[in-house]
């Protein structure tokens, strides 16, 4: 059930770009102003609810931020320094919703632009419950349509403290909007979890699984405790 199917790829350049938003810049290296791009990287948001647009280079740990226009455009500027550049546009307010591209190919010549499919912002109600020795998650699904995935897979990222002290990263695929485990499975998937460590940070997601190189839309991000009896 784990999810290699699933972009996890991102997962550095998400990180980086969640870090710009919380603090301001701080944990993310950013370009050098004085690098100047040499290429453009320019799309629209559908729907609003997005309050910055940040390039991203996974390889580099940077980022490159702007804000939107007031038709929901943007359009970034991309340093030949960028390897794998992707762009991640961030929900305003809380809850962790956000929509990542997928690595953008960028055209040969300097000044060269290209242009992004418009992508819609997607913030999900997610629950996750107990039931007896079961646990059930279930949440709002991703819209269908423009700005969104033409087929949908569902993954419940579980980040979770290692007994080396390090983060520790698995995840749950769905086809629905909905999963259901028995509480065993659940621990038994989160390999190396130190014993004591019931704090969760559990981030739900969809992708078009026939695209793996796709977009793809973090619904909500929120932190969630194991009970303690296993």
């Amino acid at each position: 059930m784990t999810d290699r199917e699933a972009p996890l790829r991102r997962q550095v350049g998400l990180a980086v770009a969640a870090s710009l938003v919380a603090g301001g810049l701080l944990g993310a290296a950013v370009w050098s102003r004085g690098e100047r791009p040499v290429a453009w990287v320019r799309g629209r948001v559908l729907g609003g609810g997005v309050s910055l647009a940040v390039v991203v280079d996974a390889r580099r740990e940077a980022v490159r931020e702007v804000a939107l226009g007031a038709d929901g455009s943007y359009r970034i500027g991309v340093p030949r320094s960028a390897h794998e550049p992707a762009v991640v546009l961030h929900g305003a307010g809380e809850g962790g919703a956000l929509v990542e591209s997928g690595p953008v190919a960028l055209p040969e010549g300097d000044g060269a632009e290209t242009e992004l499919p418009p992508l819609a912002l997607w913030r999900a109600q997610l629950r996750l419950r107990r039931r007896g020795e079961r646990y059930r998650f279930d949440w709002s699904p991703i819209p269908a349509g423009e700005g969104y995935p033409e087929r949908r897979r569902y993954s419940l990222l579980f980040a979770y403290t290692k007994t080396d002290g390090e983060r520790g990263e698995t995840s749950l695929l769905s086809s629905e909007p909905a999963m259901e485990l028995p509480c065993r499975e659940l621990l038994d998937v989160l390999k190396d979890r130190a014993p004591t460590a019931t704090a969760l940070e559990v981030s739900l997601r969809a992708f078009d699984p026939t695209d793996p190189a796709g977009p793809l839309w973090v619904g909500a991000t929120q932190d969630w405790t194991l009970e303690a009896a296993e």
